[in-house]
């Protein structure tokens, strides 16, 4: 497998990123590469698993899609967007910043809304503390 190695801001090797392919943007290439495994073996999960969610798995490859940054675009996706909560999250707990994306992005659509009061009372935390 032709793999090349990223890093992101802090010089670590991030476990979630898109790779730039001609497959519908690549999310299923970046997590083959993730977790070191054939991007085939990923897609045919991913196409049974539509099968059988009934289409629910599409909203959350569009999710991924929107959320998962390129690996040519990860020291750019590192930086604070939005009132920089998810990225002060990512510091203040060492995790991973995509995933934190992934959630708050994708509760902002499951929620109704609550995602973004919960999101302005980590601003003004993060602010006051600041």
């Amino acid at each position: 497998m032709n793999q090349t190695i990223v890093l992101n801001a802090r010089g670590e090797r991030p476990r979630f990123y898109r790779v730039p392919s001609k497959w519908f943007g690549g999310v299923c290439q970046g997590i083959s590469q993730s977790f070191e495994i054939k991007p085939e073996y990923i897609r045919l999960m991913w196409f049974f698993s539509m099968l059988l969610s009934f289409g629910t798995t599409i909203a959350v490859y569009l999710l991924l899609w929107m959320v998962l940054p390129l690996e040519t675009e990860i020291h750019e996706y590192e930086q604070p967007r939005f009132m920089g909560v998810c990225h002060k999250l990512s510091q203040e707990f060492g995790w991973e910043l995509a995933p934190i994306r992934l959630i708050a992005v994708g509760s902002i659509f499951f929620s109704l809304g609550l995602t973004i009061v919960a999101y302005f009372g980590l601003w003004l935390f993060f602010s006051l503390r600041d």
